[in-house]
């Protein structure tokens, strides 16, 4: 998870999703791989739930990730995570120049 949008090392913004009808395959032949990135945002001011903790480890910078403060199951993590309020943030187009 990042703090804000932060595009993957060495990839180029191409534009936002959904394309213009016909663009995409002319991204396609510019750009290999050619990719869609989805953003959410946890809703600002909610209370993370007990047991859970968001931690800044900043690599790449913005970074951060959800973890636990004890152990717990895959199920348990997830049974925290769904009880987050997240909220679409758009989507974008990301790729690498061929030849570049």
């Amino acid at each position: 998870m990042f703090i804000k949008k932060v595009l993957p090392q060495s990839m180029t913004w191409v534009g936002p999703v959904p394309t213009p009808k016909g663009q995409r395959k002319l991204y396609e032949q510019e750009y290999s791989p050619l990719k869609e990135l989805y953003w959410w945002q946890i809703e600002q001011g909610q209370v993370l739930p007990a047991g859970l903790l968001l931690v800044y480890d900043g690599v790449p910078p913005g970074h951060c990730i959800l973890t636990v403060d004890r152990e717990t199951t895959i199920r348990g993590f997830l049974s925290l995570v769904g009880q987050i309020r997240f909220r679409y943030a758009g989507a974008d187009l990301l790729g690498v120049k061929r030849g570049g």
